[in-house]
């Protein structure tokens, strides 16, 4: 130190010695014995009032409050005083008090970066999420504010914080800094960024944390939960629909080869889906995993797995000769397999990929429980459309079939989301035992996977060999057509009983009113034949009661008179009693002719509602601008009992909500009791990774596939398991199958585990 900072510093030492020495020449009066409280405004220490020494460090009289005092006055700035919303004054507060919650980041830093975060060009989705991120979901208000005032904050120097920190002070915040990044709570497992691969097209949904009965959902942003006297409800608003990005172009189908351009003629272009997948599905034979959501296209995605095989099979090569628009098929050298969920959904299928392909003269056939074929039938057939069941039946048979199954090339598994169902252990059966045939015989089955979106798909993936790198291909709901909003209300009561049941009709209504009111068409889906008609007979005295009958009315529809004159022609009562007042009934038990006019009616837009069974969600492609599923127990003839209706079922009719044509936003909505409200916001909003349920089924498949010849013993049983699904969800999600981790990291192939599965 310089000379004259020495001087200047025992110059400054000794004026203060002098000023204490004058006030303790007063002799202030004490109150209670304390001699530190004056009308000064602050407090004096005994301590302060000794003499100083030269020692004294200087720095030790600075004050050891929050912040020191830079403005010469005595009194301490307001810490509680509120500053305007979207001032810096305001950010510092509101930063404070986050970091104090325990992130990581002190004060500074933190405003820092939110303020890196704001200045930044992403769009206000983007910055929802990051600055959920950095926030955390518990700060959702201080985000939609942040977001709000971004001009605001942006046009505003940052303000540095005013005075100097003690080092005790300073010590003390780092200490406590420590303590809170140490003792702060992990980031839930499904919020971690994971690997990421290159065709999954998925933004980032979870923007809300709704809490229910001690259960927290993260929902996309905008969703509200709702509390109403009958129900509780939770709104999940549309997703907006994307373009493609700058280096993504839709396929035009003019630039395709001669197969292609004959195929889907009438096309212009491929959509937004098919575009992206079109690469990997029509140009390799990479095995695939296309989870999209209903309606995005996934036929079309499979159609063109379909011209792969076919051109490997047709004379001249499309590859060599892309101009060539006539083709000879070698119709005896391949086999495709369309496996269908259901048999109504066979039939369509059927009929589409066969009115495309009959210009090439390849075959397509169903068969299903309903469509028997003959060995010639089938040996004539390039194209099978079955189902799970079937098929599993025609490849269990040692002898008969085998040149069916040698030559297929081509395994599309529509709706792979259905392992997750009871039906599912077929599904794992049949992928286990042609991946097992594909090593065996050394011949390439391709398998594709259709789903809907799951949150899980990269174990499906691994179930169905794909490579994650090239075909697996997730699409978010932003690739559905029509927007999907959604509602799930939980009715009160209990399940079951006279209340909820009541709460059921009464909330259906209500919401059928709130529809019409809007201008669009409703379907309300029931669960019995019987139904039907009882819901649309309550639907209509509802309405009468309520004086709203006119919302019903078709009279005023320019169709209306043909179709009370082609109503009079149907032979059933309830038809013709219903149709005049703006309702129609559909389910498999009516004559074809009815279910026609009915579909015809409700497509013209002469009937306002229809109530319907699921058969109709699967069957005919009939969409309406809204979709009610009313009440979610129906009865099963192979259980002999109430089970709940499937997710499965559930997509299914939501995927009938919205026609592009007409309405820019499609509604869906699920009416259940209080206590399944969970299981259905958990399953529909992909928040519940899908399971196995193949060990129930396990005796059945092991016994099938002794018969068949393809498992004589223990280690080939051991081996025939880990094709399984349930082996990739056994090593994903051990708890949930009752492993141990003690066993997983000791074992982690599960062989002993496989073995006790196989043995007992």
């Amino acid at each position: 130190m310089s000379p004259s900072a020495d001087s200047a510093a025992s110059q400054w030492l000794e004026q203060l010695a002098a000023m204490r020495a004058a006030i303790a020449d007063l002799k202030l009066p004490e109150t209670n014995g304390e001699s530190g409280k004056h009308e000064l405004g602050f407090d004096l220490d005994d301590d302060d009032l000794s003499p100083a020494s030269p020692t004294d460090d200087i720095w030790d009289l600075i004050s050891e409050d929050e912040e020191d005092f830079s403005d010469g006055s005595l009194e301490p700035p307001a810490v509680d005083e509120v500053a305007a919303v979207g001032s810096q004054e305001w950010l510092g507060q509101k930063c404070a008090e986050v970091a104090s919650k325990g992130t990581g980041l002190d004060r500074e830093a933190l405003q820092e970066q939110i303020v890196a975060i704001l200045a930044s060009d992403s769009s206000d989705e983007e910055l929802q999420m990051t600055l959920a991120d950095t926030l955390g979901f518990e700060e959702l208000d201080l985000v939609s504010d942040l977001i709000a005032t971004r001009k605001q904050l942006l046009s505003q120097p940052v303000k540095q914080p005013s005075g100097l920190l003690s080092k005790a002070e300073r010590d003390a915040r780092l200490r406590q800094a420590d303590i809170d990044h140490k003792t702060a709570s992990l980031a839930a497992a499904q919020n971690r960024g994971g690997e990421q691969y290159p065709h999954v097209y998925k933004a980032h949904d979870a923007g809300n944390t709704l809490s229910s009965h001690g259960k927290k959902y993260a929902l996309p942003i905008g969703s509200e939960r709702i509390e109403r006297p009958l129900y509780e409800e939770y709104a999940i608003p549309a997703t907006k629909v994307n373009t493609l990005a700058r280096q993504q172009k839709l396929v035009q189908i003019a630039d395709l080869d001669g197969l292609c351009k004959r195929t889907f003629r009438g096309y212009t272009t491929l959509n937004r889906m098919q575009s992206l997948v079109f690469s990997v599905a029509y140009q390799t034979s990479e095995n695939m995993l296309i989870c999209a959501p209903t309606g995005a296209g996934k036929t079309d995605a499979a159609m063109l797995t379909i011209l792969n095989t076919v051109a490997k099979n047709i004379h001249p090569s499309p590859i060599d000769e892309p101009e060539a628009e006539e083709f000879a098929v070698h119709t005896d050298d391949f086999k495709i397999v369309y496996v269908a969920p259901m048999k109504a959904l066979a039939a369509e299928i059927t009929e589409k990929l066969g009115k495309r392909l009959a210009w090439l003269g390849i075959q397509v056939r169903e068969l299903t429980g309903d469509m028997q074929l003959t060995k010639a039938e089938i040996s004539a057939t390039q194209i099978i459309v079955t189902t799970p069941e079937k098929w599993d039946v025609v490849t269990r048979k040692s002898t008969g079939d085998t040149e069916l199954v040698q030559k297929v090339r081509l395994l599309i598994i529509d709706e792979v989301h259905m392992l997750h169902d009871e039906r599912g252990a077929v599904l794992e059966s049949l992928v286990a035992r042609t991946e097992r045939q594909v090593e065996s015989t050394q011949s390439l089955i391709r398998i594709i996977g259709l789903s809907a979106t799951l949150p899980n798909y990269t174990d499906v993936a691994d179930f169905l060999k794909v490579n994650r790198m090239a075909g697996l291909f997730y699409f978010d709901q932003s690739f559905r057509p029509v927007p999907l909003e959604q509602h799930f209300l939980g009715v009160k009561g209990k399940a079951g009983s006279k209340t909820s049941r009541e709460n059921t009709d009464k909330t259906a209504f209500e919401k059928v009113k709130d529809m019409l009111e809007q201008g669009h068409q409703v379907m309300v889906f029931v669960h019995s034949r019987k139904d039907t008609v009882r819901t649309a007979r309550q639907l209509l005295e509802m309405a009468a009661d309520e004086g709203v009958g006119d919302l019903f009315d078709p009279s005023q529809h320019e169709g209306y008179t043909n179709a009370i004159r082609d109503v009079k022609q149907s032979k059933g009562k309830e038809i013709r009693e219903l149709v005049a007042k703006g309702m129609g009934t559909h389910h498999a038990g009516m004559p074809r002719s009815d279910r026609n006019l009915i579909e015809r009616l409700f497509g013209d837009g002469v009937l306002k509602v229809l109530c319907c069974t699921a058969t109709l969600a699967w069957g005919v492609n009939l969409p309406a601008a809204a979709v009610i599923i009313k009440g979610t127990q129906l009865y099963s003839a192979e259980a002999g009992k109430f089970v709940d209706l499937g997710i499965l079922d559930v997509l299914q009719i939501f995927g009938r909500a919205g026609r592009p044509q007409f309405q820019e936003v499609g509604i869906g909505m699920i009416i259940t009791s209080n206590d399944k409200l969970q299981h259905y916001l958990t399953a529909v909003t992909q928040q519940q990774p899908i399971e196995s349920q193949f060990s129930k089924k396990l005796v059945d498949n092991l016994n099938a596939e002794i018969s068949l010849g393809t498992v004589t013993s223990v280690p080939e049983a051991i081996t025939w398991l880990g094709y399984s699904y349930l082996f990739v969800r056994m090593r994903r999600n051990p708890m949930a199958y009752g492993i141990e981790w003690t066993e997983i990291n000791n074992d982690p192939n599960l062989v002993q585990r496989r073995r006790d599965l196989i043995v007992k």
